[in-house]
């Protein structure tokens, strides 16, 4: 989670970052929430073929 307004230690906000993020090779993102005071995300770690990896269910066999 990053904060959306701007601090003076931090680089970026966290939309500022959120868009970094996603442009990192190898990453998938796996859940993406925005509010006006942060942006949430989740990345995983992209399947070889460059698709996004299995959900913990699908990982564990239960669905």
């Amino acid at each position: 989670m990053h904060w959306n307004h701007p601090v003076a230690e931090h680089l970026w906000t966290g939309d500022e970052l959120a868009g970094v993020l996603a442009s990192v090779p190898g990453l998938a993102l796996l859940a993406d929430h925005r509010e006006d005071d942060f942006a949430l995300q989740t990345f995983g770690r992209a399947n070889p073929d460059g698709s996004p990896p299995a959900s913990p269910a699908a990982d564990e066999g239960l669905v």
